[in-house]
């Protein structure tokens, strides 16, 4: 009678371990998961930022969004710093933003400044790339 309920006191035990180790493991990738949609959606709303900059006519829209690039994104931290990059073709593009609004112009390389807002938005498309490679392997693999 007793090594009966031993038995059945080891199953339930090892089901309750079970139980929280599925559950620990659920929410770490719940929590991995959760960041990963965060830097897709940082990276789309910066695509999206860096195309109204470069097709832009308006002074005043230009000068609006600025601000946005450069207190959401250059300034900001929403850009990992393993990302180098985006980080890089970002600096460029401010350069070039930055000479844009002071009306000087590229005489050598009159799209200069389209050119480098596209690497941007390459960049961007990279990592979201990366990141979605990343996470179907992850499903692949679970």
């Amino acid at each position: 009678m007793n090594t009966e309920k031993a038995i059945k006191a080891t199953i339930f035990s090892a089901m309750g371990v079970t139980a929280v180790i599925i559950c620990v493991t659920w929410a770490g990738k719940e929590k991995q998961f959760s960041e990963q949609q965060s830097r897709v959606s940082v990276y789309n709303r910066l695509t999206t930022l860096i195309g109204k900059i470069i097709t832009v006519s308006n002074a005043d829209s230009l000068l609006t969004w600025n601000k946005s690039f450069n207190s959401d994104f250059y300034d900001g931290e929403t850009i990992p710093p393993e990302d180098s990059a985006t980080l890089l073709a970002m600096r460029r593009f401010r350069f070039e933003l930055n000479d844009k609004l002071s009306g000087t112009t590229n005489i050598l390389d009159s799209g200069r400044f389209e050119k480098t807002g596209q690497d941007i938005i390459k960049a961007c498309q990279m990592q979201i790339a990366k990141m979605t490679k990343g996470s179907e392997e992850l499903a692949k693999n679970n």
